[in-house]
Formats: structure tokens, sequence, C-alpha cells
């Protein structure tokens, strides 16, 4: 058996008509896709189906035409007439779920001429395995990159998709390498230990992949979710077979215990109204206190707000007053005279005013605003005054000695008067 699918849905499911991923295979062309519908969103298992099955009767491999042909798969899911719950709360959630579209993830392979081409969206892995026991892993090769992967495929967000979050790659194989593919609780666990490898490339029937399941759920090794694992021992041997459980396989259902109330006697149903009625009064004393409290912090804030208006009205007259003060005391004096700038054209004295009865004259305020004076009136024509040329006055040498003055009497004076006439 060259080419080996198994595939089983975790326990909560109960069903394998309720598994979410789903795969699809053409020997002709030696193509196997696998896809993993998310839990949480509507109908995904639908999606899944209508991805793994278009791209098997076309497959794409370049990004771009990839992306195009995503367009026939959406066309054929909308077309699709779901039936809703009869519930109406039910109803409306499911519907709330479908505006929000159907979710996938997608991993598409083809074999050709000892090589392998991918191309996927999201956290679908590839193990290829040689003679000597050497791994690569494709497109993660270790957990963390894997869990970081936040790709998949939106029935309602699929124009979004950008061709970086695709993963396209076309590997060499060699005539003895073994290929695995698997959704993602399987490649995590292979991640973590690849021991499990040589086991799973020795699975002969269902059972063993069955049980394989089983005992690591039970361990708690590997996550409980629905299991895809692809095996290709041979790629120039396209046979396939697949291993699915049978249909009238499901795991055990949960106990559903149905709720049954106690019947109650009376003296019970006594004891319960003077409780009821217990707590009655005291939820009504604790309401009265809680009304009286907010009466007084009613009270309390309408004091608050006076005592702070207060406080202001207070503290702006104190600021006004000495707002006064310090302007009085920061007042200069007027410069009545003041010294004229060089180079900078004498302002005009504002003129004073006498009033009448009074000899304090009135000064005009300097913060007013003063229109300048009319200019004075050209003066009448007079003639011109003679020009008057000062005399020289010589200079004056100075006397070395200074003759005594002679002190002459008024008789004298006369005398000589006489003498002269």
């Amino acid at each position: 058996m060259p080419v080996k699918i198994f595939q089983l849905h975790k326990r909560s499911s109960y069903t394998y008509s309720q598994i979410q991923d789903k795969f699809s295979y053409s020997e002709g062309l030696k193509v196997v896709t696998i896809a993993d519908g998310t839990t949480q969103s509507f109908r995904s298992d639908l999606w899944a189906n209508l991805l793994t099955g278009n791209f098997v009767l076309n497959p794409q491999f370049d990004k771009k035409s990839f992306l195009n042909s995503l367009g026939n798969s959406i066309h054929k899911f909308n077309a699709i007439d779901f039936t809703f719950s009869s519930n109406a709360a039910l109803a409306y959630l499911e519907k709330q779920k479908m505006a929000m579209g159907a979710t996938s993830t997608f991993m598409g392979l083809k074999f050709d001429n000892n090589a392998l081409e991918i191309i996927s969206c999201g956290d679908g892995n590839i193990f290829i395995v040689n003679d000597e026991a050497k791994l690569k892993a494709l497109p993660f090769s270790d957990i963390e990159a894997l869990d970081n992967n936040k790709s998949f495929i939106n029935t309602e967000k699929y124009t979004e998709i950008e061709e970086e979050e695709l993963y396209y790659n076309k590997v060499a194989l060699d005539v003895n390498d073994k290929v695995i593919i698997c959704t993602d609780a399987l490649s995590r666990l292979l991640l973590q230990d690849e021991s499990h490898l040589k086991q799973i490339l020795q699975f002969k029937n269902y059972q063993d992949f069955f049980d394989f399941c089983i005992s690591l759920w039970d361990a708690k090794k590997m996550q409980e979710d629905d299991i895809t694992l692809v095996v290709v021992d041979n790629p120039n041997n396209f046979t396939t077979s697949t291993f699915v459980p049978s249909a009238d396989f499901e795991f055990e259902k949960e106990q559903v215990y149905e709720f049954i109330p106690t019947p109650i006697n009376d003296n019970e149903m006594n004891d319960y109204k003077e409780l009821i009625e217990a707590l009655r009064k005291e939820f009504y004393d604790i309401n009265t206190k809680i009304t009286k409290l907010e009466s007084i912090f009613k009270f309390l804030l309408i004091i608050t707000v006076i005592n702070v208006a207060l406080n202001v009205y207070v503290s702006y007259g104190s600021l006004t007053g000495i707002s006064g003060k310090l302007k009085e005391q920061l007042k200069f004096p007027s410069i009545s005279n003041p010294i004229p700038i060089p180079g900078k054209p004498k302002e005009p004295v504002p003129n004073t005013t006498e009033t009448v009865g009074s000899k304090t004259p009135t000064v005009p305020s300097t913060n007013a605003t003063v229109a300048p004076p009319p200019p004075p009136p050209p003066p009448p024509p007079t003639k011109a005054a003679p020009v008057v040329t000062p005399p020289v006055i010589p200079a004056v040498k100075p006397a070395t000695k200074v003759a005594p003055v002679a002190t002459v009497s008024k008789k004298d004076t006369a005398g000589k008067a006489r003498k002269r006439s």
C-alpha cells in the first residue's frame, strides 16, 4: 500500500460524521489534499470538504492562481441551503456564526518525477524521512513556529489573504524517501518527539492507528482533536487506501443526569417561609439605613459646596486688596521733562488748562488717547530786520604792574572844576 490515509474524530464528537477534518486525492494526478475546519466557525466541515475537492479537480500551485481559484469554492458554499435550529435562540446564534464565515486550514501536494510540490495555508505539516532516519519538516521545523502561524481561509475574508500568508515549495525526493502528512495535533506531537515516526510508518491497518491515538490521548501526550494522517511509502506508485471508522462506530457518550426535584414537606416549607421573611425584613432595614445615609450625604454635600464658595469669595477679595496695594506701591512718578534721545523727534508736551477760579492746572490723563494738536497757522509776513554786525573787541594784554589808584575827594574835584571855568 504505497499511500495510506487515516482519520479519527475526537471523542467529544462521538460519531465520524461530525469530523471537521477533510481529505481528497487523485491517483491519476498524484495529488492529495487535507484541510482542518475550525470548531468555532459555521459549518467548517463543509467548507473544508469544498476546499479539498475543488483543488483535486483543478490543482493550482501558483500563489496568485490558487487565491483566484478560491472564488469557485466560495460560490458553491454560498449556494448551500442551510437549515437552522428550530429553537429561536440557537437559530440566532447559528446565523451570527454564518455571518462571520466558515474557516479552515489547507494543504495540497503533488508527487511528480521524484519531486514534491507543496502549497499550504495554516498549521498542517509534512515530514520527509529517508533510510537513514533523517528528518526534514516543512513548512514548520519546531512547535513554536507552528503555534505562531495564524493563517487560515475564511469564506467571508478570503479576499484579504495575502500571498505572503501562503507557503509554497518544491523539494526533491530520493527513491526511498517516505512522506508523512498530518494536521496540527499530530504535527505538534512529531515535532516534540520524533520517535513516534517509526511507529507510524509501521501501521498496517486501522486498529494500529486507532490504538496509537487513544493511548496518546489517555496519556495526555497528544491534543485530543480530529486526526488526519497520510503516509506515502512510494511516491512513484500512487495507489491509495483509506482507513476511517465504520459507519456505526461512535465513542461512548458521557452520562447525562436528569434533574428530578425533591418533594418538600409542610414543615420544611414553613421553615423556608420564616427564613424568607427574616431575609425580607433584613433587606428592608438595610434599605432604610441606606436612604437615611443618602439624605445625610446630600446635606453634607450642600454644606461643603457653600463652604468652598465662601472660601473662594473671601480669597478673591483678599487677593484683590493685595493687588491694589501692590499697584500703589509700584506706581512710578511721571517724568515731566525727559531727556531727548538723539535722532528721535521730540514728543509734544501735552497742553495744560487752568480751571477758572482755581490755581491748580488740570493735566489730561496719560492713559487717555489724546489727539495731536492742529498745526499752528503760518505767521504774517514781516520786514526783514537789519543785520547788526557786532563790534570787534580787541584782545587786551594783561598788565604786568597795577598802578595804585589815587583817591580824590569831592572838594578837590569841585576846585578843579572852578579853575576850568
